[in-house]
């Protein structure tokens, strides 16, 4: 397995999360978040879409299936330029990172 994205998220609070993307020539991609298996959410001919959810903040990692394209990180549909990334609080009455409401 080879190493080909690998992404830091923290939280509001200063929690750090890792994101990491890692291809095999025969198995393909495999995305994990601290080292907690995502499974694949969908494809399609050119990409597989990886998804889940941190903080209340929607994470999707899309990996093309041409193995010199980059993988792109998205938090809340918007994507992640770099290699780092903080999520803003949460919105009043959005649900913390263990799912009760604050």
């Amino acid at each position: 397995m080879a190493r080909v994205a690998e992404w830091t998220v923290t939280e509001a609070s200063g929690k750090q999360h890792r994101v990491l993307v890692d291809r095999a020539p025969i198995f393909g991609a495999r995305v994990t978040l601290d080292r907690r298996r995502v499974d694949r959410f969908d494809q399609t001919p050119e990409s597989d879409r990886y998804v889940t959810s941190v903080a209340g903040h929607v994470l999707t990692v899309n990996t093309p299936r041409v193995s010199n394209d980059q993988p792109m990180l998205h938090v809340d549909g918007k994507p992640v330029l770099g290699t780092e990334t903080t999520l803003p609080a949460p919105a009043e009455g959005a649900p913390d990172s263990a799912g009760a409401t604050a």
